[in-house]
């Protein structure tokens, strides 16, 4: 990894007020200036502004395009970003305990049926409560 280019990465942005690209993939994010990881994910998304930088200039010195850096690097913030907000969601929604989660008694032998005699394979079905499961929200 080169760390020169990582760090032309992040003054290249600072400049010439190019940072507004990094409001701008948080506000297509619906991340909230309110939200208290706010000024956490302008740090990631600078990081991965500055990774990208590096990667667009692999065999070049200097931005010969800036309009194919920032559409590379917009793209690259967004779904990193997008894939963590995912991760947060999905985290939120799997390890919600609390204190008072009590063991559920449930007896599990008495929800298997015998469907046999009605269909051929319907001896592998479970029948148990259905839940389900909430879709990733886009509009986080």
């Amino acid at each position: 990894m080169n760390y020169k280019k990582i760090s032309d990465g992040l003054t290249f942005l600072m400049n010439d007020k190019r940072i507004m690209i990094v409001y701008g993939v948080l506000k297509s994010l619906g991340v909230s200036p309110r939200r208290d990881d706010y000024d956490d994910f302008v740090q990631d998304a600078s990081i991965i502004f500055a990774q990208a930088y590096a990667d667009f200039l692999q065999e070049k010195e200097e931005v010969e395009n800036e309009r194919d850096l920032m559409c590379f690097a917009y793209q690259r913030m967004r779904w990193r970003l997008l894939d963590r907000l995912r991760r947060q969601q999905l985290e939120g929604y799997l390890f919600n305990y609390t204190l008072n989660n009590e063991e559920d008694d449930h007896d599990y032998d008495e929800t298997m049926v015998d469907h046999s005699a009605t269909a051929p394979f319907a001896h592998l079905v479970l029948t148990t409560s259905i839940t389900t499961v909430p879709a990733f929200n886009n509009g986080i």
